[in-house]
């Protein structure tokens, strides 16, 4: 063999070995953009992680792009209103063409109406496509392409039970509101405000009424107890048995569990079910002290707690952030850890088998992910929301940032960077298997799948 031939045999394989270290894969090119022409904030990723989706403007015409590949062109789509799946298969917009509004669902027009609803299209997990239409000052809801009953108003996008088999959503007819849940009318009620909420198991259904200038929660078409107020929406625990909401009244605010009233407080927040519905718990503020209640009992009081508390998956863990003295912490297990300048309540995980709990805090100028009270490396930036942990007890994955360059972190080992790691509009850092990940990255203006193997 000759020297040269040598020597290229010898790079070749340094470049495989650097290649299989790195534990990539080769980028799948999703789409390039165009920021003159792309509709600012019309980007959508699929829930799947594996399409792109964006409204593109030109010459007065707009259409969607999808991994790429132009759609039809019509006068308008409305911003916003581009909606996958939950498995990512298909994709639905509202377009506008000659004066009149209309879905289009996997690349097919469905029939036009003077309007469409915004905000109203929903897909339930079979695959059933549903929005409201108005036709003639009327408004009704479109089911799986059959129009239902006509009614003065819709005040809700159609919400589907998690199983597909059954649907509600709000309606007036003259002066009263009401659920209208497959397709039979429930009582008529002053007001109805947010959104109907099913059990997981699609068994019960909730929502909240006004009575006269009461306001009360309707579970299974029995009335609770009317209130001043209802500040949260109703929560159904796993199996559904439980409901839970929070109240004011008399200046107080207080959880109701099942129809039974907690202890009252100045202020309360959303209440949280542990994953497998045994155990809740939600913050409160009593002067100018917060604390959260964990089964029934207080916690530490302290300066403020986070938004966020985080049952682990088995329900026998659970952990929020909370302030003391101008310092945050994250309380485990009852148990306070080390104080750090700020914490991240959207980055506070347990792993699938509850034995590891991870987090993001600030550390003066800097951003560090702790996993069981081992620090990271500091970085200028941790994505909001992008923790992960793998299956089972799993590896911990999450994007970072440094000098401006973007890359995921996975048990701390950095990733190939990029100009973005897209951690919002619908994307996220994806296990395809407990060593493999996925996500979507941006290099220049090019839109990449990127699927890495660590060994």
């Amino acid at each position: 063999m000759s020297y040269k031939n040598a020597r290229l045999l010898v790079l070749i394989v340094f470049a495989v070995a650097f290649i299989s270290s790195c534990g990539t894969e080769p980028e799948k090119a999703l789409d390039k953009l165009d920021q003159y022409t792309t509709v600012p904030g019309s980007v959508l990723i699929s829930p799947d992680c594996k399409k792109v989706a964006r409204i593109v403007q030109v010459k007065g015409k707009q259409y969607v792009v999808l991994n790429g590949e132009n759609g039809k062109q019509y006068d308008s789509i409305f911003e916003g209103s581009l909606v996958f799946s939950k498995d990512g298969s298909r994709l639905a917009y509202l377009a506008r063409q000659g004066g009149k509004w209309f879905v289009v669902a996997d690349g097919r027009e469905d029939k036009a109406y003077d309007g469409v609803g915004k905000g109203s299209i929903a897909f339930s997990a079979d695959g059933k496509l549903a929005y409201s239409v108005t036709t003639g000052g009327r408004w009704m809801m479109v089911l799986d392409g059959k129009e239902q009953k006509q009614y003065d108003g819709i005040a809700s996008a159609p919400v589907f039970s998690d199983d597909g088999s059954h649907a509600a959503y709000f309606a007036q007819d003259g002066r009263f509101w009401f659920a209208v849940l497959d397709g039979k009318e429930q009582d008529g009620y002053d007001a109805i405000t947010g959104a109907p909420v099913f059990s997981p198991d699609g068994k019960r259904l909730a929502y909240t009424v006004r009575k006269g200038d009461k306001w009360l929660v309707v579970a299974d078409s029995a009335e609770g107890r009317p209130y001043e107020g209802i500040a949260t929406a109703p929560l159904f625990n796993k199996t559904g048995r439980s409901l839970a909401y929070v109240v004011m009244d008399g200046g107080k605010q207080f959880l109701v569990v099942d129809g039974v009233e907690q202890k009252h407080y100045d202020g309360v927040g959303e209440p949280v079910f542990s994953t497998d519905g045994r155990r809740l718990a939600y913050g409160v503020q009593e002067g100018a002290k917060w604390a959260v209640v964990v089964d029934g009992k207080e916690g530490s009081p302290k300066d403020a707690v986070g938004s966020i508390i985080a049952f682990s998956p088995d329900g026998e863990r659970v952990a929020y952030a909370a302030k003391d003295g101008g310092k945050w912490c994250v309380v485990l297990d009852g148990k306070p850890g080390k104080l750090y300048d700020g914490t991240m309540s959207s980055n506070l995980k347990f792993s699938a088998d509850g034995k590891h709990v991870a987090y993001a805090v600030k550390d003066g100028a800097k951003w560090r992910v702790v996993e069981d009270g081992k620090e990271g490396k500091p970085y200028d930036e941790v994505a909001s929301g992008s923790l992960v942990f793998g299956p089972g007890s799993g590896r911990l994955a999450y994007a970072a940032e440094e000098n401006k360059t973007r890359f995921v972190v996975v048990d701390g080992s950095e990733m190939k960077r990029y100009s973005v790691i897209v951690n919002n509009f619908g994307g996220k850092i994806v296990f395809d298997s407990p060593d493999t990940i996925r996500y979507i990255a941006l290099k220049d203006t090019s839109i990449y799948m990127v699927t890495e193997k660590m060994k």
